[in-house]
């Protein structure tokens, strides 16, 4: 919300729309929608979230990411290890 987005599509009235994310949420299919606030138009547009860019995104906090992921998740590779064959090589 309240970031600017770029349109990704490729045909239609949305080609390559800025706007601001004014709105998110499902359509009736279960897929992500948001609505953009473009420049000078009075309605927002809606499209697929997958459809959009983010032009400024928030800057990631690699710290706290580091600390998430520890805290939550073990270390993939040590159990990929634990996996592999004897003799195999896994590095």
């Amino acid at each position: 919300m309240g970031r600017q987005v770029r349109s990704l599509t490729r045909r239609g009235k949305n080609v390559h729309v800025t706007g601001e994310v004014r709105w998110i949420g499902p359509d009736r299919y279960g897929s992500e929608r948001v609505g953009i606030q473009v420049a000078g138009d009075d309605a927002l547009r809606f499209l697929p979230a997958r459809s959009v860019a983010v032009l400024d995104p928030e800057p990631v906090d690699e710290q706290a990411l580091r600390t998430y992921t520890e805290t939550r998740r073990p270390d993939w590779r040590h159990a990929l290890d634990d996996l592999a064959a004897p003799g195999l090589v896994t590095h």
